[in-house]
């Protein structure tokens, strides 16, 4: 802008936790790719991310929303849940596998 060509640092603040950005290349001149990364541990749910751009004297900021969701997964369940099996005999229950967050592998 008006033939400002310095190098920007450029920092995220607001992130939850367990989950870390970095920014390449950094500091530039032009543009950066931003990378966030949520952690198997990283806080779920939805989030403002602060991105700062400092050069000297200069400070700049712009917000984003971030979205962290849950890794996909499944639960399991037995019906019956209790079994008495004498021995020398069978039993049998039903295993139910209950897919969440967009699981869908075997």
């Amino acid at each position: 802008m008006n033939g400002f060509s310095a190098n920007v640092n450029l920092t995220a603040s607001g992130l939850p936790g367990g989950v870390t950005a970095s920014f390449i290349p950094n500091p530039t001149a032009a543009t950066s790719t931003l990378t966030l990364s949520a952690g198997a541990s990283a806080a779920t749910g939805t989030f403002t991310v602060t991105l700062t751009g400092t050069s000297g004297s200069l400070v700049h900021t712009t917000q984003i929303s971030l979205a962290v969701t849950p890794a996909p997964s499944f639960s399991l369940s037995a019906s019956p849940s209790k079994l008495t099996i004498r021995r020398s005999n069978t039993g049998h229950t039903t295993i139910a596998i209950a897919p969440s967050s967009g699981f869908a592998a075997p």
